[in-house]
């Protein structure tokens, strides 16, 4: 893990297109160290997926090229119940600077508990808490007392249901090339099933569920759903899909799915969140997008949680929920914390009063109001022993007065310079010769002259 150069290398005559550096040259190493059938990877690769995988460490290697020896770490397999990829271990805080947006979330349960369907589209760059205030959301949300002052439009939902299910969705970053990857997340989220569980779990969970729902027509549900989830179908169920073609069966997913969340939500109000939708596959946009009139006819609240990523094919979602849904969409944007939050996050994590001054200043100037990144410095300086804990507090260890972005701050951060224009592009590249600060006029100046 680490920069590389990637391009074309070579003359006219022949060039090929490769990549280059330091990471490149160390997983070149790693892979001639390894044994047969197995995976070593660095101790800055651990970092990142200590989390989600168990490792054994082998110690310290010489490595041809460097001069000290690298620690690596081989891979065991995934853990059963993975850990947090986010957040500091040990150190918590209550949320911080989203009081009015937790309230307007929590508002659109008090709907849909009264009966009413409800959609929402929560926007913001990476690390702003869009996972964080899901959460919250979700925690705060069965604690309300009931909306007796919203009118239920269904007949069947004559008094407030207090409890909400909720289920979730998550795109994967390369998986706009995965068909119905969103729904299928979705669904297994529905039946109660990780995406790691079996072919004979999945199947029975599914088979109960729209057996419990639809009872004898669960035929006319459960091939479809099976289908969509892979599962070997025998039977009836078999017949019912076999001879489909793509379009027909596609048609056939969306009715299902139609009937499973009308169900689903006669019983409960539902809400679905659809997370990172600027990943989400076009089939499954598709789907959403003639699902969404189901926020008009039944307590369904669809909530869409996204970067600003215009491009994306998962943004047709947005543009569609707004057409479909009018004034029952609510739009949420996070921005970044303000100075006054960003110290107080800081004072949750690490006890402020017994920390220098001139450390907090350093995080909140490489933060810059982002609540991730917040966390990440304060991360690394813990991991550079350049902060340490000591008693109840925190102290200086070591001199910090040049730190570095972390790693996984520079890929955010590169990730959101690669979705410029290149005329952006090229600005950004000259303002970085010039520093941290500077006035337009400088910026115009120095840009008229490089062209």
């Amino acid at each position: 893990t680490g920069m590389v150069v990637a391009g074309e290398v070579g003359s006219d005559l022949k060039f090929e297109y490769t990549a280059m550096g330091d990471a490149v040259n160390l997983a070149a190493r790693m892979q001639s160290a390894a044994k047969p059938m197995t995976v070593l990877i660095s101790e800055h690769t651990h970092r990142f997926v200590a989390p989600i995988f168990d490792c054994v460490d082998l110690g310290q290697i010489e490595v041809k090229g460097k001069s000290e020896p690298v620690r690596v770490y081989e891979v065991a397999g995934a853990k059963a119940e993975p850990g947090r990829l986010r957040g500091l271990a040990g150190l918590e805080s209550p949320m911080v600077g989203r009081d009015a947006e937790l309230s307007a979330l929590l508002q659109l349960s008090a709907a849909v508990r009264a009966g009413l369907g409800r959609a929402a589209v929560v926007i913001g760059e990476p690390g702003l808490g869009k996972t964080r205030l899901i959460a919250e959301w979700k925690a705060a949300s069965n604690l309300q007392p009931p909306a007796s002052n919203l009118q239920s439009p269904t007949s069947n939902l004559q008094s407030p249901i207090t409890n909400l299910q909720f289920a979730e969705g998550h795109c994967l970053s390369y998986g706009q090339g995965l068909a119905y990857h969103l729904l299928i997340d979705l669904l297994r989220s529905l039946i109660g099933v990780p995406a790691a569980a079996g072919e004979p779990e999945t199947r029975e969970a599914l088979w109960q569920l729209t057996r419990d729902l639809f009872g004898d027509a669960l035929l006319d549900v459960y091939p479809y759903l099976g289908h969509l989830l892979s599962l070997q179908l025998e039977g009836d169920a078999l017949d019912r899909v076999h001879l489909l073609d793509p379009q027909a069966l596609q048609s056939q997913y969306l009715s299902a799915l139609r009937q499973l969340f009308r169900a689903l939500a006669s019983r409960h109000p539902l809400v679905l969140v659809l997370d990172d939708i600027h990943w989400a596959d076009p089939s499954s946009v598709d789907l959403l997008i003639k699902l969404m009139p189901l926020a008009n006819e039944a307590p369904v609240l669809f909530c869409f949680v996204a970067r600003p990523d215009r491009d994306a094919p998962g943004w047709k979602l947005v543009a569609a929920t707004r057409e479909a849904t009018g004034a029952s969409l609510t739009e949420i944007t996070l921005n970044p914390l303000s100075d006054a939050d960003s110290r107080q996050l800081v004072a949750n994590l690490l006890e402020i009063e017994s920390l220098p001054d001139r450390v907090r200043s350093i995080i909140l100037q490489k933060a810059e109001g982002n609540p991730f990144f917040v966390e990440e410095v304060i991360r690394m300086l813990i991991d550079r022993g350049a902060i340490a804990k000591k008693g109840e507090g925190w102290v200086a260890e070591k001199e910090i007065e040049n730190v570095d972005i972390p790693d996984n701050l520079q890929g955010l951060l590169l990730a959101r310079i690669d979705r410029l224009p290149e005329d952006v592009k090229r600005t950004l590249r000259v303002a970085s010769v010039i520093g941290r600060q500077f006035s337009v006029r400088v910026l115009e100046e120095v840009l008229s002259k490089s062209n």
